[in-house]
């Protein structure tokens, strides 16, 4: 179980060694696929982006992309999210649900970068909003019960696998 100002100061990194490796990729490969069937850098950064605003609004009992059934909740939880912060990281091969899709066009390299700045701002300052209310943990649609520290990890370390599938800049 992660503590919030460890798990905070991690997504602070997290999102700002992102944010460093999207800019530093050559334009000449910024909207080309790392493999085939494989998402360009372009679309990595939209993902992370879209993928944060998710996140914030699960936090704040938005249901985007809907939920499980109650008694599932524990089993995704137990399998996929408990495995994620203890293993700390994401599983190399995976796919996400529809929601979290980027764009086949994304926005200029400027703008999805300073939507990573904006958008992980806004889930550090309501993750502290939460904690200042007295809350340390909230129900999401897919996880049931979690801590909101160790949501902020999770969110954390997506930052950091997608990190790792940017190009080193040229």
């Amino acid at each position: 179980m992660s503590d919030l100002e460890s798990a905070l100061a991690a997504q602070r990194r997290a999102a700002a060694d992102f944010k460093t490796a999207a800019l530093k990729v050559s334009d000449s490969l910024w909207n080309v696929p790392r493999a085939p069937g494989k998402w360009s850098p372009a679309q990595v950064t939209d993902h992370v982006g879209i993928a944060t605003k998710v996140a914030r609004d699960a936090m704040a009992g938005k249901l985007p992309m809907g939920s499980l059934p109650r008694f599932l909740r524990p089993l995704l939880r137990t399998f996929f999210f408990d495995k994620i912060i203890r293993n700390g990281a994401f599983p190399r091969k995976g796919k996400g649900p529809p929601v979290f899709a980027p764009a086949h066009e994304p926005l200029p390299r400027e703008q999805l970068c300073a939507r990573i700045d904006s958008e992980a701002n806004a889930f550090e300052s309501d993750a502290r909003a939460m904690a200042k209310a007295g809350k340390t943990e909230f129900t999401h649609g897919f996880f049931g019960r979690i801590a909101i520290a160790d949501y902020v990890m999770f969110n954390a370390l997506h930052f950091d696998h997608h990190r790792e599938q940017l190009p080193a800049g040229s």
